[in-house]
């Protein structure tokens, strides 16, 4: 008797255990599989991850790349500039770095289906394997200083995870790591102050649980951990309204934030558009996006009433509230966004067969959305690739600083080469060359093949 009851005690808690790691597992393979296609990229995205490596090469600030100067720079990320310089100081580059935003990228899938679990239930294992899927999650596993993306989201979900946990269960090891997960999100990125009032919003929707003296512990922490962040580094933020920083960012005003929204909100369902400033060619491209978030919004009306699309805009904008008011729109700012969407789509997903039918064709056109844009980076980091190799053997015959004008036509990939060329390429010889990318240019002396290579003319 007594070996028989020792067994009934112990088999519940061995399959415990089994079901919950069969779907982190499943969560981790299909995310890798899914990425696989950016792992094999045989090159970088843009000119970035060459500057950062240049700062590795000639030990030129190495971890802080540049970043690390918290009462000056607008970018202040001591921790994801650490976490990108490690991941390219390991050898084996691109190959271990895109597996490594790949792995990082599993891991937030992971992360957003313990998150999800509570409120989806079963499908919240379906979530976490679409938001892989996404065309925003493919676009920032596929660039390396999008890593700041992945980091700040990953810690930012752990933080609620763990917060969960704290005003459920209660334990300062929760609060205190909750905290920490917040503390790291901040160093990563600074729009991790969105997490804050995520935290709260998911204390609300917790509030039937909620044990208050965990949360109002948790709350205290987040606050001091706030108010240190803020004092030091709003100064520096503020001082962005009206003036351009390096790489042309800048507040703007309403109509940055219309414009800068309506972009956010199309690209996830416009195919046609591989990065999301191309959203605002076509006029086409955005009634079709417009439309197809429209349909999502009222598929979700008929499953839960009218109060659910709210609370999906809300989740999906909240992190992007930090970037709204910036002159510009960037691709890997939407990373956020794709957890979102992932939860909105799986969410809607139910009614009648017509119903059901309409929402698979949503999740259908994000997926062939992401398999376009990581199709685009791949060609991408190829390209650069071959335009490297083709100039530096050119560079090397110059005199230092010698401006270069280089012809290419509209028939080559020209946007590799300017992005690669971007403002001094001083990965390129030390005293750096100023290039010139021009369509048609009768008096260049180099000149863009179709094939990526750059040759003399």
């Amino acid at each position: 008797m007594m070996i028989e009851g020792s067994t009934q005690h112990h088999r519940p808690l061995k399959l415990g255990v089994l079901r919950m790691r069969h779907p982190i597992a499943i969560v981790m393979a299909a995310s890798l599989v899914c990425n696989l296609w950016l792992v094999g990229t045989p090159g970088y995205f843009s000119h970035d991850e060459l500057e950062w490596l240049r700062y590795i090469r000639d030990d030129a600030d190495p971890w802080g790349l540049g970043l690390a100067d918290v009462a000056h720079s607008p970018f202040y990320r001591p921790l994801g500039t650490a976490l990108i310089s490690l991941i390219l100081h390991l050898p084996g580059q691109p190959l271990v770095a895109h597996a490594a935003l790949a792995l990082v990228q599993a891991g937030n899938g992971v992360l957003l289906f313990l998150l999800l679990q509570p409120w989806l239930r079963a499908r919240a294992l379906a979530a976490a394997v679409l938001f892989s899927l996404t065309p925003m999650a493919a676009f920032a596993t596929g660039w390396v200083a999008a890593f700041f993306d992945l980091s700040c989201v990953g810690f930012s979900v752990a933080a609620l995870v763990l917060a969960r946990r704290a005003w459920r269960d209660g334990g300062l090891g929760w609060m205190f790591g909750a905290a920490g997960c917040f503390a790291a999100a901040l160093l990563c990125k600074e729009t991790a102050l969105v997490a804050a009032p995520a935290l709260a919003a998911a204390a609300w929707m917790d509030r039937r649980v909620v044990r208050r003296r965990p949360l109002i512990v948790l709350a205290a922490l987040v606050g001091l951990l706030l108010a240190g962040y803020l004092s030091v580094r709003l100064p520096v933020l503020l001082g962005m309204a009206g003036r351009k920083s390096s790489g042309g960012y800048a507040f703007g005003g309403f109509d940055a934030v219309w414009h800068n929204m309506r972009a956010y909100l199309v690209f996830p369902f416009a195919p046609w558009a591989l990065e999301i400033q191309n959203v605002d060619d076509n006029p086409a491209v955005l009634a079709f996006g417009i439309a197809a978030h429209a349909l999502l919004l009222a598929l979700l009306v008929g499953r839960y009433g009218w109060r659910a699309p709210f609370l999906y805009l809300a989740v999906f904008l909240l992190p992007l509230v930090p970037v709204l008011a910036i002159s510009k729109h960037e691709t890997q700012y939407s990373y956020a966004t794709s957890l979102a969407l992932a939860a909105g789509l799986v969410a809607a997903y139910g009614g009648t067969w017509r119903e059901r039918l309409l929402c698979l064709g949503l999740m259908g056109l994000v997926i062939v959305h992401c398999g376009a844009v990581q199709a685009q980076m791949h060609r991408t980091g190829a390209c650069q690739s071959a335009a490297l190799a083709s100039l530096r053997p050119i560079v090397a015959d110059l005199p230092a600083d010698a401006p270069i004008l280089i012809e290419a036509p509209d028939s080559t990939p020209w946007y590799v080469l300017v992005r690669l060329l971007n403002d001094n390429a001083r990965y390129l010889a030390k005293a750096g060359i100023r290039a010139t990318v021009s369509a048609n240019a009768p008096a260049a002396t180099l000149r863009m093949l179709p094939d990526c290579r750059v040759v003399a003319r």
